[in-house]
């Protein structure tokens, strides 16, 4: 939005945004993967995985770490999924608010 009003005023002539990004917070906390811990969650998180993608789900960022337990190939899968799954809804989510604004990309 920002570079959206750049652009109405005259500051900039097109946007420097590529595409859209998005990150979650994953969370493995009692043997269950959970999407956005608050922050009793996160606290007692056996493994914290932050996930940022761009909008053809590209991964700029992937980093999980055990904080009370290690973790294996299918907790690590459940977790990506999972947080595929957030992604997804936060980029429609933007792409509504855009789409809302006078002038969108």
């Amino acid at each position: 939005l920002a570079a959206q009003h750049l652009m109405r005023i005259g500051k900039i002539t097109q946007s420097p945004l590529q595409q859209l990004v998005a990150a979650v917070s994953v969370g493995l906390v009692k043997g269950e993967v959970l999407l956005d811990l608050d922050y009793s969650e996160d606290k007692v998180a056996e493994v914290d995985l932050n996930l940022v993608m761009t909008e053809k789900l590209e991964f700029v960022e992937v980093q999980a770490s055990g904080e009370e337990a290690v973790f294996g190939d299918s907790h690590l899968a459940e977790m990506l999924a999972v947080g595929r799954s957030g992604i997804h809804q936060l980029l429609a989510r933007q792409r509504e608010v855009l789409a809302a604004s006078p002038t969108h990309l």
